[in-house]
């Protein structure tokens, strides 16, 4: 019994605190103006400085983003046969660029660099299967068939590509009849 009354006072913590929160500036206002003007004004520039790193994060994710959807990689895969020519034109293409560009590309210069330190016997990309596991709980066939399609679209050699769909059983009958007509339709 003492196990669940402790469980319960951690339930109630984040919402008792967020009410708190919320009602003591109206109380201290009648009592301590002053400190809850000072609270406010901190409270308002914590929030501020938040809303501006997390605008940043959001921009720069967005950036790295654009540039990886630029990235050809199936290229990238054939160039891994000839790692010194590959580092050579990065470091050319590094040399030649300014700014965010030439950070992204002086970090794949060295991880490049740091590749062609590997021992010989790694295995080759095209030794290698990618499997694409697809959890299904409630999605309906239309969902199914795009992220199957959208697999078929891209450029990566098919017969290293593995898709597996994984089914919740809470899904019910109709989840695993679509998973079953997508695998009959699309097995080959």
């Amino acid at each position: 019994m003492l196990g669940a009354k402790n469980s319960r006072v951690w339930e109630i913590l984040p919402g008792a605190t967020s009410w708190t929160i919320l009602f003591m500036p109206i109380l201290f206002s009648f009592i301590w103006p002053a400190g809850v003007a000072y609270f406010i004004i901190l409270f308002d520039t914590y929030w501020l400085i938040k809303a501006f790193v997390m605008g940043g994060h959001l921009i720069s994710g967005y950036s790295h983003l654009k540039r990886g959807m630029r990235i050809n990689w199936l290229d990238r895969c054939y160039k891994t046969d000839d790692l010194t020519a590959w580092s050579q034109e990065l470091l050319h293409k590094f040399h030649l660029t300014k700014g965010f560009e030439s950070m992204k590309l002086k970090d794949e210069w060295l991880q490049v660099e740091q590749i062609k330190d590997l021992p010989e016997n790694q295995k080759s990309w095209q030794d290698i299967y990618h499997v694409f596991l697809y959890p299904v709980y409630k999605e309906g066939y239309e969902v199914l068939e795009a992220s199957i399609k959208a697999c078929l679209a891209s450029s990566y050699p098919k017969d290293r590509i593995v898709v597996l769909y994984t089914i919740e059983e809470r899904g019910g009958k109709q989840v695993l009849s679509d998973v079953q007509k997508i695998a009959n339709e699309y097995r080959s």
